[in-house]
């Protein structure tokens, strides 16, 4: 039996990803950081079996992460053909924007604290002197980055993978794919941004980041995020799925976007005997969130 979110999110992801590899003035580090831009490069279906959309994995794999298309379940360690185990480990998240057919039915659908203080945001941020305005231009980017590896400083580990994605956006941005947007404030200072792509039936949000500060209390990015949802309804009906990427939030629910089981495979073997252990322990983890949810 098809599934349409599946359909949707594979739809050219590799020849994207291979395009985007294509032009850039150095791929030695490509893989791993395209592979960060696209999410995984690994989906399953439900029998289990791996299949990989950009690469094929190395011989001697012990781990890899893999994007599932089902709910997520109760938690449990689960044995595959390929000589793996798996846990869901995570989720990803799709607001399925074609199940409502406009943005009024979809702000209907919210429950009514949500609509409140959405209306209530949207009349007290321009009060506040903000716009959101397209993220284009290379300052623009910097910005970003300000804002991204101020809230996230693990990033800065990595620092090819922040020049490959600014690199890879620029192309996008090319193909006239981009979607992306910062929110200034009343002096013209970034205050959220965000990065996406629309491809297809689908809108993929890679990036969303907020500075902390006196603007806290009107949830920056929460708001940016409303403001694409509205965006895509109103000027891209073309565009069925937003797919707002791992990691709850509680933005996601709130917005009625729907979770995807995302799985962490293990090798069966003494060699990855620590991994193996630690997916064990990671199942009581699991378990007791999904006991908290």
């Amino acid at each position: 039996m098809k599934n349409p979110i599946a359909d949707a999110y594979r739809f050219n992801r590799k020849e994207l990803y291979f395009a985007c590899k294509e032009k850039l003035a150095d791929p030695a580090d490509a893989d791993r950081a395209l592979s960060h831009l696209f999410w995984e490069n690994a989906h399953c279906g439900k029998d289990g079996r791996i299949e990989t959309f950009f690469y094929p994995l190395p011989a001697k794999v012990k781990r890899v992460n893999v994007q599932s298309f089902d709910a997520p379940r109760y938690p449990a360690i689960e044995s595959t053909d390929e000589g793996f185990l798996r846990l869901c480990v995570t989720t990803n998240w799709v607001l399925q924007l074609a199940r409502f057919g406009s943005f009024d039915n979809w702000f209907a659908a919210l429950s009514q604290k949500n609509r409140k203080k959405l209306r209530w945001l949207r009349n007290a941020l321009p009060k506040e002197g903000i716009q959101i305005v397209p993220l284009e231009t290379a300052a623009q980017f910097d910005s970003f980055y300000e804002l991204y590896l101020a809230q996230f400083p693990h990033a800065r580990k990595h620092p090819e993978i922040n020049v490959i994605v600014r690199d890879a956006y620029r192309i996008l941005i090319e193909q006239q794919r981009s979607f992306s947007f910062l929110l200034l404030d009343a002096d013209k200072n970034p205050v959220a941004a965000n990065l996406g792509y629309l491809n297809g039936e689908s809108f993929y949000f890679t990036h969303l980041t907020r500075k902390k500060g006196l603007l806290d209390k009107f949830s920056p990015g929460t708001y940016l995020t409303f403001f694409l949802v509205e965006k895509l309804f109103r000027e891209h009906p073309e565009i069925h799925y937003f797919f707002m990427g791992p990691g709850k939030y509680d933005y996601k629910p709130a917005f009625l976007a729907e979770p995807l089981a995302i799985y962490r495979y293990e090798k069966k073997s003494l060699r990855n005997l620590p991994g193996l252990i630690r997916l064990h322990h990671r199942l009581g983890k699991e378990r007791k969130k999904f006991a908290e949810a």
